[in-house]
Formats: C-alpha cells, sequence, structure tokens
C-alpha cells in the first residue's frame, strides 16, 4: 500500500484510500480496489483536502473524494452537483483522464469533471447532460498504471477510478462492466 494512503475502520473492517480509490486487505493477493462502503465518516481528513462552501454548503474535497461533515467526523459522499465555474482546484487528482467532447478537453476523475482554468481547473457538471458523442466518451491514452481487465471474455482496462473498452482510435469510458 502506498506510504501516503489515509487508513480507517468502518464496521471492523480496516479500509486505506488513496488517490479517490478504496482498498482493503485481501488474505491473498494482499490488497484489493472496492467500493467505498456505504455511510462512510472518517475521524480526519485526509492529507490536503481544501475547504469549499457551494451554494450554502460546506464540502470539503481531496484526490478524487469529497466530504461534508457529520458530528465529530466527515462523511464521505459523492460529488456534490456543480453547475458552475465556482469551484477552484489548483492541480487534477493524480489520475485524472483527458476527455475531448466537442473540441473540448475536459479531465475526469471519479466522476468529477475538471476544465482548464488561469492556472488551475474549475470544477464543472457532468458534459454528458451537454455533449454526447456517440453515446461513448473517447480517449486515446489511459491512465498511469491501469489494469488490463477480461471479463465475459471481453477486454477492459480500469484505471483513474474509470472502466474503458478499446475501441478504433483510442478507449470508450464506459459503465463499471460487472454490475
Amino acid at each position: 500500500m502506498h506510504p501516503h494512503a489515509h487508513h480507517f475502520d468502518c464496521h471492523g473492517v480496516r479500509y486505506y484510500v488513496h488517490n479517490g480509490h478504496f482498498y482493503r486487505e485481501h488474505p491473498t493477493f494482499g490488497f484489493e480496489l472496492v467500493h467505498r462502503p456505504a455511510n462512510l465518516v472518517l475521524t480526519a481528513l485526509p492529507f490536503a483536502c481544501v475547504s469549499l462552501h457551494l451554494g450554502g454548503i460546506d464540502y470539503w474535497y481531496g484526490n478524487g473524494v469529497w466530504f461534508q461533515k457529520r458530528g465529530s467526523g466527515f462523511l464521505v459522499i459523492e460529488s456534490p452537483v456543480v453547475r458552475t465555474n465556482e469551484v477552484f482546484v489548483p492541480a487534477l487528482p493524480v489520475g485524472a483522464v483527458a476527455v475531448n467532447l466537442g473540441g473540448v478537453t475536459y479531465y475526469n476523475f471519479s466522476e468529477t469533471w475538471f476544465l482548464p482554468s488561469q492556472g488551475g481547473y474549475v470544477i464543472v457538471g457532468s458534459p454528458e447532460d451537454d455533449v454526447m458523442i456517440q453515446d461513448a466518451y473517447i480517449v486515446t491514452k489511459l491512465p498511469a498504471g491501469s489494469k488490463r481487465v477480461v471479463i465475459n471474455n471481453r477486454l477492459y482496462w480500469y484505471g483513474g477510478d474509470t472502466w474503458f473498452e478499446p475501441v478504433n482510435g483510442g478507449y470508450a469510458i464506459v459503465e463499471e462492466p460487472y454490475r
């Protein structure tokens, strides 16, 4: 496990979070990638989280994970709906994927979308609400460290908290194939 991974216990199981990905120990493989536990509350925020105030609500964001204050801890939440370019971050999370849609380059990480802006990036709403290209987003380069996965005899790649399927000229971003 990466030395900067934040660990926590939830329902008697030790979990780790690093770069927006959640892991737990596996007796054979060392660590396995898992979905975040439901209603997960951390007692402390991971390193380098930024505080954001959106629509009258306080949030914290760090490397692909969103939090809201709950009691004496911080609840891990889905990305809040952001329809304006009001949230600025100085750098993209590690593993963010460039996606070109309609001539505009967006960056995606863990269902959070970014656009370049004066020395950093702004978080925007999902471009799928505005731009759809043949029902798939196509990228030409996979995130660093992507893993090859075969499910039901079909080849996929998993990286940056995103699933990809090879297509002519690149990789289509697809839904999780085993749902």
